[in-house]
């Protein structure tokens, strides 16, 4: 079973991030971090933070959500057509 939701892109390139742009924000996130005169994260960040966080965890719900639904149709059509089916076939055999 294939996901077909699309894993979110780089928003600069538009593109799938690769392991080199991963690393490059890496670093420029950890400039950032110890450009900070203090070691506290204000509150506006402490915010952007959460409603970033709350964005991605919506984004895995929706995922998650759908590959059990998708799941859970190629289950019925499992049993439908090849459990359902050898028991009509063993049914008739019997008879």
């Amino acid at each position: 079973m294939a996901a077909s939701t699309p894993i979110p892109n780089n928003p600069s390139t538009g593109k799938a991030w690769t392991r080199n742009e991963l690393l490059t924000e890496l670093e420029v996130e950890r400039k950032r971090n110890s450009e900070r005169s203090s070691g506290i994260v204000s509150w506006s960040e402490q915010v952007s933070n959460v409603q970033a966080r709350w964005r991605i965890h919506l984004k895995e719900w929706t995922i998650l959500t759908h590959q059990v639904y998708e799941l859970g149709r190629e289950c019925r059509v499992f049993t439908e057509t090849r459990l359902l089916a050898s028991t009509s076939t063993s049914l008739t055999r019997s008879n």
